[in-house]
């Protein structure tokens, strides 16, 4: 029987984790997704942080016994991601991203590459799933998926191999668990990635760091009053009130502060969560 390993990461950040939440990191110090790591932390990796909060400043500390402090707005405990922005523009902090995806289709392929017009060296450490055998429906390697390990402006790479060779016409979907672009009114819990912590934001093609749950400062629309108790649900990059009957799917966060539409700032502190199973509201 085949074994397959998996990298394994314990819920516990503790010394192994000196870095501040503030920091970002550009793309070119992080260039190969596989093997690349920041004082261990992985490109993409998912931990618990216990988080320390400065007396009065309503600054984060690193660590419980850190010293130093950074402005970013995590109130307690939460669960973070380092992921990587795609969008075409800054992801603001406070801001609300969900996780990279784009449609393909073949030119020709292989049993272990995919041509297609890609962005070099973007797609690594990404997955291609086959949606469509063009021609054979319901064959190989249709509903496929794999790894991408390498990527020119045309060919993507993947490994393991496909079952049965990609021809010209055969459709895919590229999707991530690293990379992140911002959020559309109306995306569900399912695709959303979490909340910005960097204070000057996620440039892009930098990395940072998101909170998928967690108590956190989360960018509403200042022009409507917020009620405590509401449930919230993703707007375009920020977070809006649910409407009418609130589903589970849509559901992201809840406020426990009240919030008037003539606030200086747009951050309000939130219960978020896009980490926890939930029922489907099918």
């Amino acid at each position: 029987m085949r074994s397959e390993m998996y990298q394994s990461s314990a819920f516990d950040i503790g010394p192994e984790f000196p870095l501040t939440l503030a920091e970002t990191y550009s793309d070119a110090d992080l260039k190969n997704y596989l093997t690349a790591t920041v004082a261990g932390f992985k490109p993409g990796m998912t931990k618990w942080v216990d988080s320390d909060i400065a007396k009065y400043t309503g600054k984060l500390k690193p660590k419980p016994n850190a010293t130093s402090a950074s402005s970013v707005l995590l109130y307690g405990p939460a669960i973070v991601s380092l992921v990587c922005n795609r969008d075409a523009t800054i992801l603001a902090q406070g801001e609300c991203c969900k996780w990279y995806t784009a449609a393909v289709t073949a030119s020709a392929g292989s049993l272990t590459t995919f041509t297609a017009a890609t962005t070099a060296n973007k797609q690594v450490g990404n997955f291609l799933y086959i949606l469509d055998n063009n021609n054979s429906a319901g064959a190989a390697p249709e509903s496929e998926a794999r790894l991408i390990i390498k990527n020119t402006a045309t060919v993507m790479t993947v490994q393991p191999a496909f079952s049965a060779l990609v021809e010209a016409n055969d459709t895919g979907i590229i999707f991530s668990r690293s990379q992140v672009i911002a959020t559309a009114s109306g995306d569900d819990r399912m695709v959303t990635a979490g909340i910005v912590l960097a204070p000057d934001g996620i440039a892009p093609d930098y990395w940072g760091f998101v909170v998928r749950k967690g108590l956190v400062a989360a960018k509403m629309d200042t022009t409507t009053t917020v009620t405590a108790g509401r449930a919230l649900k993703a707007g375009t990059r920020r977070l809006a009130i649910c409407g009418g009957a609130t589903l589970y799917y849509l559901t992201l966060a809840h406020t426990f502060l009240a919030q008037t539409n003539d606030v200086v700032s747009d951050l309000l502190p939130v219960d978020f969560d896009c980490w926890s199973p939930q029922a489907s509201g099918a």
